[in-house]
């Protein structure tokens, strides 16, 4: 069993974008030295972030991380080092089938099926002969994902490694989508949907507000189920745990630690839940709530 850290909390997740990235995608000099300075008192610190390992383990290097980072919103727990799936939370073939169907006879837009990628060699398999948004289109282009299509969920070739189904289309759309979708499946899912990340060919992503990303999981798959179950391995209580966050996909995570905490730039649900509000992202927010968390302030 790990040690008990030297302050009120033994493990702390962190999301990703919009939190411990700055706006261009980077991780402040400031971030870093935190992270290692909690580590050093025996905090585990664990990315939890709605990417997949591919898309976030190049911005993950300066960390240095040589354990667990918690993936796909919750739906996934990999090993850093190896990519090795440790945990999995797969849809049901059958839902997986229901949705697509739903999403592709409700949207011009193609439907992004997120796979795992130590176990089928693909990220992402794109389903129907809809549009790819902008977004999506730039993102394919600057992640190093592999990506393959198909016409019908039903020539899906990696059927039972499904983790997310997802759609990218214009915010005013996509509202619409999500309606009906929660009438038809209700709690048979668990979805969110917030401003998906868009840039230049070579330029960051940057949020934007007029297209959104539908992220649909099975019903129990959330971060916090995930940062839960990693902080049990450890034997570390919940009480225990902290969680820093922004957005939607966050929401669990603030609600369920002993501590959560609100970046600066988040969502009003996410500073309602929370106990704590920090800086935000474009000042060094994830260092100002380690720090005050190390020295019991908080």
């Amino acid at each position: 069993m790990p040690l008990k850290s030297r302050c009120g909390y033994d493990l702390v997740a962190v999301d990703l974008d919009g939190t411990l990235f700055d706006r261009d995608g980077h991780i402040s000099k400031r971030n870093l030295a935190a992270v290692a300075r909690a580590r050093e008192a025996g905090v585990h610190v664990v990315v939890c972030t709605g990417r997949s390992l591919s898309e976030a383990a190049g911005s993950l290097d300066p960390l240095q991380i040589d354990g667990p980072v918690i993936t796909a919103g919750g739906a996934m727990t990999v090993d850093a080092v190896s990519g090795r799936t440790m945990l999995r939370a797969d849809m049901p073939d059958e839902l997986v089938v229901r949705l697509t169907r739903f999403l592709c006879g409700r949207s011009d837009h193609a439907v992004l099926l997120l796979k795992d990628r130590f176990e089928t060699g693909v990220d992402y398999l794109v389903v129907g002969d809809g549009l790819l948004d902008p977004a999506s289109e730039w993102w394919f282009a600057n992640m190093p994902v592999v990506v393959e299509r198909v016409g019908e969920i039903g020539d899906d070739p990696y059927a039972g490694h499904t983790v997310r189904v997802g759609l990218v289309k214009p915010a005013r759309a996509m509202a619409g989508v999500v309606r009906e979708l929660g009438t038809v499946f209700g709690n048979e899912v668990f979805l969110h949907h917030f401003p998906a990340l868009k840039g230049a060919e070579d330029g960051p992503g940057r949020l934007d507000q007029s297209v959104h990303l539908l992220e649909v999981f099975s019903p129990e798959t959330n971060k916090w189920s995930a940062v839960a179950g990693l902080a049990g391995q450890y034997g570390i209580p919940t009480s225990r745990v902290a969680a820093i966050g922004d957005e939607h996909n966050d929401l669990a995570m603030i609600d369920g630690a002993g501590l959560g905490i609100a970046m600066g730039n988040a969502i009003e649900s996410i500073k309602h839940a929370a106990q704590r509000v920090t800086d935000d992202n474009e000042h060094d927010g994830v260092a100002t709530a380690l720090e005050r968390i190390l020295s019991g302030e908080w």
